[in-house]
Order: structure tokens, then sequence, then C-alpha cells
């Protein structure tokens, strides 16, 4: 019997990033380019959701707003509120349609399609279970955070800081939200 250490539980030396799970299995995170294969992908998926949702938002409300003016006839302030309630609803789904789109992905299956089409997942490190809800909450969050100009920018500038220097390939959305995002096996 060996006296060393648990080979089992030691970090893969093959391994670029790995991470440990609270079970104490090591386990391999994603590439660089896998991540970015991720975002890419989850990018225009989000844009096409922003795209579709806002306009789709924007024009029944429009729609209804116009009506109303025409039966009111009050054309002109109807019309300039109209196009300021479209602007702000047009924005507002621009926006969270996109973060419903992370959430509802990470939540439910620990993935979005572009970690799908890169073969990767989002586990809890605790255990490497799917994320649920907590974690797809702070994770869509912080994402939500880079919308903010200069607090959205320090925030991924923090977080490439972090993923760089880590020797776990985990950036500061991972580490905040204790998660790992690591190659999906079938």
């Amino acid at each position: 019997m060996s006296t060393g250490p648990d080979w089992a539980r030691r970090r893969p030396a093959q391994a670029d990033h790995s991470v440990q799970m609270g079970t104490g299995e090591w386990v391999t995170t994603v590439s660089p380019s896998h991540r970015f294969g991720a975002w890419l992908i989850d990018s225009a998926v989000s844009g096409l959701l922003a795209a579709v949702v806002g306009t789709f938002v924007g024009t029944v409300t429009a729609f209804a707003l116009l009506a109303e003016s025409r039966t009111s006839g009050e054309a002109s302030e109807s019309l300039m509120r109209a196009e300021i309630v479209w602007l702000v609803l047009v924005i507002c789904a621009s926006v969270l349609g996109p973060l419903a789109y992370h959430f509802v992905g990470v939540a439910v299956w620990g993935k979005t399609l572009g970690r799908l089409a890169t073969l990767s997942q989002i586990v809890r490190v605790s255990d490497g279970s799917p994320p649920g809800t907590a974690i797809a909450l702070a994770r869509t969050l912080l994402l939500g955070v880079l919308f903010v100009p200069v607090i959205g920018w320090l925030l991924a500038l923090g977080s490439l800081i972090a993923w760089i220097m880590s020797d776990d390939g985990r950036g500061l959305v991972d580490r905040v939200s204790r998660s790992a995002v690591i190659r999906w096996h079938r």
C-alpha cells in the first residue's frame, strides 16, 4: 500500500487548466478558443433574439399607441409619447431578452447554444452538478453589469485578468458564482 498522496485526487498533468470539484475530482476546464467560440455563438443568438423581441414589442406598442391617438384626436402628443414608450420598451426587450436566454439556458441545462456547440457546460464547483437557478442568476446578473458603461468595462477587464492569471481557467464570473465551465462529456 502506498503512503503517498491520493493519486486519484491529484491535478492531471496533461491538462492546461483544471479545477478541483468539492468531491475531490479534478475536471478540465475549457480552452480559451472554446470560450471564445461559445461567446461568438451566444452573441449572435442574443443579438438575433434582441432584434426579434425588440422589434415585436416595439411594433405592437407603436400600433397600440397610434390606435389610441386616433381615437383620442391628439395625434401629435400621442405620437411623441408612442415614440418614447416604443424606444424604452425596445431597449428593455433588447437587454432583457438576451439575459433571459442566458439565465434559462444555464439554470435549466447548464449550457447555452454556444456552450452546446463547443461541447462545454457550466457546473457547480462544489459537486459538479448543474448550476441551478442561484448560480444562473448570479452569472446572469454579472453579465448584465457588462451592459453598464465603465463599470461593465472594468468588470470585463477584471474578469479577463483573473482568467489569465488563474491556474484553473476560471474568470471572475466563474469565481463569484462558484461555478466552472468544463468540457461536456456526453
